[in-house]
């Protein structure tokens, strides 16, 4: 499959396709009679590679061809829009038989124009517009007898006759030139070409006809000059003198005069207006009766059928044609349209999209590489009903320009086809060709932008896309259709069901890029709906459609809502209590740590920043005493609305991370001075209310009480179809012609049922979208509360006093349980900071695992007695508060949790050489007892024969060398870090002294950050720990910060060994021990 730009290239820029877009027939005139223009068209082999011979084109000039083999005199009046081609067409015909170069043109021959047609053809032509027309026929005949290079092909014996009637009259002498006389020099020519043996021909062409007659008439009404009136007269006069003098000649002749449909309506108007002056009126009434006679007398050897229909565009024409005009092919345009079918057919099937396809396959093909939005466009500028400003033919190829360019310009090999995500919103849309419409368009684009300038960046290329497509469809003048639209053929005119849209996205992005995409659309064609009250959602047996919308749609309500609550946060000081008087302290009602059967032994302690951070207070309160003295572990919580807080970090922009550090700080030396009983019992959290973190949870909340409101709003359903009814009425009504408002008159009834079905649809589609973005907002306000809770004050068990630690992982662990509720209320997700604040109790260190408590004292204990130490029996309660305070590198929840743990060492024993020491707990007395039994000796063997006693000198056993053992390893990871290298290495480790690795943390700390990653256990992989040391190292590049590593054991090891595997540098930053020996 290919991309655009390896099938086409661009032919022209839009710059030089739009120059040319307005072709005029009286600069190629004018080249022809020897002067300098600029027009591209003077050139024939310029004009032949630029018309796309459409079959109505190839009709339209073959009957002109046939009709100069008839030697009789007819014509017609091409009557088409501006736009149409007519100019294109007149051009065509001039240089075809005038020019060598387009006569031998490959063109030529499939029109049936042999080159002796164009050797005895006298053509001459005038564009009415400009002035003295006839003075540049005139010209033109000259230019022939004189026989300048751009008339060489023509026969020398009709120069000679063209030399022999006008020889003698001079320029001046033909500007004074009777019409009849006019008509006189140009039938004698071919009279005079006849007799010298020629075979004469005669094409008139008249071009601008309509606008030429406008500007004459209005210069004549404001001046009262005459003279302009008599120049139409003269111009009538000698196409009808031409037609009476060449009658009943046999001399074959064809007439053509080209006028705009829109210059007959303005000549109604202009008479319309002068209905008072009668000499006005009834002097363009005459005009107009001439016009018609002519027509009439043009037409009567046709039959009295004109050309004008065998020009007609069909828009699959008007399409083909700006492909030719806009694209040069490079590679094989059917292989690749092809090849982008069969890509289609595979991701139909992968997104159930199979049917959609089969019905626009075709379709795509035929139009590639235009994507089906783009077609969608294009025929509409041709339908006048829809786009009444529209210019046709000009108007597709100047559109499909601009979108080619901007395709071929920025994504050539990222997109396979032209669509209107290519386009601006305001072109997908057309809005400069919607008439008396256009007004409201424009609103309707402006509330789509400003909805997508406002989208989240992930999506606001998608809403762009889809903005696009319903508006390429659905825009239109005809408002009151797409009011009226009933029935399953209107809503595909004009609105876009979803499967056209992932078809349309498909067609034009690339593979990767469109999978990502189509699974965020439903969330970007609700935002669009709700953020720009402009897409109207309809349904029709099941299939939805999308509409653009004249009128705001019920949702600007919503946005009305969303500007009030905004209003009130304009005095940033009103923030805290905004926050406090919209639900999110509910998040905080009876807190808790979620830990199962463990709740009650945390207490979670919601205080005021200002007593946070006047340490002496927050440890004098009662309720803080009351928690440390009762043994459990304590979270005192700084809430999100705390003024004292919003005014420190909001308002005094005060650096989140400092203030942090200023608490643990404090904390620290209230440690050191024996102020905190338990201190790894006490942790705290305060939110990061910095303008960087608060502003999604303040847009958040605004969202959250702007729906409430508008689902309020929603439950007057009657009063709300009223104003919608008289608001459309109104400005439909400001728009319609008198015409349409005697129609809208008779069809209110009908229309008004019509809208009050589709505003009863919008106010039940309103809900409902309300209700799914109030179930959104409620997971991300909740989101967005904990992820305000950056780092958690705490006591380490490390360090022995009160740092931080980051919370970022914590929130990955939470979002699929936040994705996972369907709550309405703000207080239903208080299960959530319940499960968050458990997260922190286990991540800061406190254990409620028994076994692991217990284990942990056990291995205290058999130290002790393995290394000869007798004690007959612990206090519990002592042993309790040696566990509370760190002495056995284990962090119990709570006392009540201490307690339990040391219960299951009853009954454990620690055997060494001679004994087996058995540990009772007796609750009763508060003891843990050792009891002593020594290990008997193995009973003696039966005697047996001594054997031969052999005296050896004595050997004395070698002496027990001191072995120097660790605890923990210490890495610094610099630039010249080997990452494969560890792994070998710690994979060594983990084979060799694996089940001694109690923690593995990698961390960093600087001026402005400070990180740590803490993988317990050994069921870390070596792979695990490098990923992690990787992304830290990757994470604090732009910190100038190097992380460092360092691995913990349960046991001591021996140095030499960790030596052996990291080398002796790595002792250096190692905390030793050398009074441990290793039994030999």
């Amino acid at each position: 499959m290919k991309f655009l730009g390896q099938v086409y290239k661009l032919k022209e820029t839009l710059t030089e396709i739009k120059s040319e877009l307005t072709p005029s027939f009286d600069e190629v005139l004018r080249r022809y009679q020897g002067q300098f223009v600029r027009t591209k068209f003077k050139d024939p082999t310029y004009t032949i590679e630029a018309t796309y011979p459409t079959e109505p084109l190839k009709t339209f000039i073959r009957r002109i061809i046939g009709g100069l083999q008839t030697p009789t005199v007819q014509g017609t009046y091409l009557i088409r829009g501006f736009g149409f081609g007519k100019t294109h067409a007149l051009i065509l015909l001039w240089h075809l038989l005038n020019s060598k170069e387009a006569a031998k043109s490959k063109l030529a021959r499939d029109l049936g124009i042999d080159e002796e047609l164009t050797r005895e053809t006298i053509t001459i032509g005038a564009d009415f517009s400009k002035e003295k027309p006839l003075s540049m026929i005139f010209g033109e005949l000259e230019a022939l007898a004189k026989r300048r290079p751009e008339w060489t092909i023509k026969d020398p014996k009709l120069s000679q006759a063209a030399i022999e009637v006008i020889g003698r009259i001079t320029r001046r002498e033909a500007l004074a030139l009777s019409t009849e006389k006019m008509a006189n020099i140009v039938t004698t020519i071919a009279e005079k070409y006849r007799n010298l043996g020629g075979n004469p021909r005669i094409l008139l062409l008249i071009d601008e006809f309509g606008i030429g007659i406008i500007k004459r008439i209005i210069n004549y009404i404001e001046t009262g000059n005459e003279e302009k009136y008599t120049e139409i007269e003269r111009m009538i006069n000698f196409i009808e003198n031409l037609y009476v003098r060449l009658s009943g000649q046999g001399i074959p002749t064809y007439i053509i005069v080209a006028l705009a449909e829109q210059d007959e309506r303005e000549l109604n108007a202009i008479q319309l207006q002068q209905a008072d002056k009668p000499e006005y009126y009834n002097k363009i009434e005459g005009l107009r009766k001439r016009l018609d006679a002519i027509k009439d007398r043009l037409g009567r050897a046709a039959g009295g059928l004109t050309e004008e229909a065998a020009l007609s565009q069909d828009p699959q024409h008007a399409i083909e044609i700006a492909k030719h005009r806009v694209l040069k092919q490079v590679d094989d345009k059917e292989a690749a349209a092809n090849s982008l079918i069969s890509y289609l057919y595979l991701q139909a099937e992968q997104y159930n999209l199979t049917k959609a396809l089969e019905s626009q396959k075709e379709i795509i093909k035929v139009n590639y590489p235009f994507s089906p939005s783009m077609i969608w466009l294009l025929k509409k500028i041709m339908n006048p009903i829809d786009a009444p400003r529209t210019e046709y033919v000009r108007t597709v190829i100047y559109i499909a320009a601009e979108a080619a360019e901007r395709a071929l310009t920025l994504e050539p090999e990222r997109t396979f086809t032209i669509g209107v995500e290519h386009l601006p919103l305001a072109r997908a849309g057309v809005i400069d060709l919607m008439g008396e419409f256009e007004t409201e368009w424009t609103g309707t684009i402006t509330d789509m932008e400003h909805a997508i300038r406002t989208a989240p960046s992930e999506i606001k290329r998608l809403a762009t896309s889809i903005a696009g497509q319903i508006l390429a469809k659905g825009t239109t003048a005809n408002v009151t259709a797409l009011i009226e639209v009933r029935d399953i053929n209107e809503l595909k005119r004009y609105g876009v069901s979803p499967e056209e849209i992932q078809i349309d996205l498909l067609a034009t992005r690339e593979p990767e890029e469109a999978s990502k995409t189509l699974t965020r659309i439903e969330e970007a064609v609700e935002y669009l709906k709700t953020k720009s009250a402009r897409i109207e959602e309809k349904e029709y047996d099941g299939q939805k459609f999308y509409l653009p919308s004249l009128m705001r749609t019920i949702f600007d309500k919503l946005a009305a809502f969303v500007s009030e609550q905004q209003r009130i946060l304009e005095d940033e000081a009103q923030i805290p209590a905004y926050l406090q008087s919209t639900g999110i302290p509910s998040l905080f009602y009876n807190p808790k740590a979620f830990i199962p059967s463990r709740e009650r032994e945390v207490t979670i302690l919601l205080k005021e920043y200002n007593t946070v951070l006047n340490i002496d207070e927050l440890l004098d309160s009662e309720d803080v005493r009351e928690s440390q003295r009762a043994g459990k572990a304590t979270l005192i919580v700084v809430p999100p609305w705390d003024a004292y807080l919003f005014n420190e970090l909001y308002k005094r922009r005060t650096d989140y991370h400092t203030l942090i550090n200023t608490i643990s700080q404090k904390l620290r030396g209230a440690n050191a001075e024996g102020k905190i009983a338990r201190p790894f019992h006490l942790s705290i959290l305060i939110p990061n209310i910095s303008p960087e973190k608060l502003t999604r949870l303040k847009d958040d909340v605004i969202s959250y009480m702007a729906v409430k409101e508008f689902l309020k709003h929603l439950k007057d359903k009657e009063r709300i179809i009223e104003d919608r009814l008289y608001d459309y009425e109104k400005t439909i009504q400001k728009r319609l012609t008198l015409r349409l408002v005697e129609y809208f008159e008779q069809q209110r009834k009908k229309l008004e049922t019509s809208l009050r079905h589709s505003l009863e649809r919008q106010i039940l589609d309103a809900s409902s979208s309300a209700q799914r973005e109030l179930i959104k907002l409620t997971r991300r306000i909740a989101a967005s509360v904990l992820e305000l809770y950056d780092e958690a004050i705490y006591c380490s068990l490390q360090t022995r006093d009160f740092t931080s630690k980051n919370l970022i992982q914590l929130f990955s662990e939470l979002e699929p349980r936040i994705e996972r509720e369907k709550a309405e209320s703000i207080q239903d997700y208080s299960l959530i900071i319940n499960m968050f604040f458990g997260k922190v109790i286990g991540l800061i260190g406190l254990t409620w695992n028994l076994n692991a408590i217990a284990d942990a004292l056990y291995k205290h204990y058999e130290n002790e007695i393995m290394s000869g130490a007798i004690r007959e029996q612990d206090r519990i309660s002592e042993v309790i508060e040696n566990l509370m305070l760190g002495t056995y590198e284990i962090k119990p929840l709570s006392a009540k949790i201490a307690r339990e743990a040391i219960q299951r060492l009853n009954g454990r024993t620690v055997k060494t050489e001679d004994i087996i020491v058995t540990l009772k707990v007796d609750e009763s007395r508060n003891l843990i007892k050792f009891e002593y039994e020594k290990i008997k000796p193995p009973p003696p063997t039966k005697e047996a024969k001594p054997p031969p006693t052999i005296t050896l000198p004595p050997i004395t056993p070698p002496e027990r060398i001191p072995i120097k053992t660790i605890k923990n390893i210490t890495l610094d990871i610099n630039q010249s870090f080997n990452y494969d290298e560890f792994r070998a290495k710690l994979e060594t480790l983990y084979n060799t002294y694996g089940t001694l690795i109690n923690s593995i943390n990698i961390g960093a700390s600087g001026n402005t950050i400070r990180v740590e990653f803490s993988l317990i256990g050994a069921q870390h992989t070596p792979s695990t720990v490098v990923g992690v040391i990787r992304f830290l190292s990757h994470l604090l590049r732009i910190y100038k910060t190097t992380p460092y590593i360092d691995i913990k054991f349960s046991s001591p090891i021996p140095q030499e060994k960790v030596a052996e595997i990291f080398g002796e540098e790595v002792l250096k930053k190692v905390r030793r021990s050398w009074d441990r020996l290793l039994p030999t």
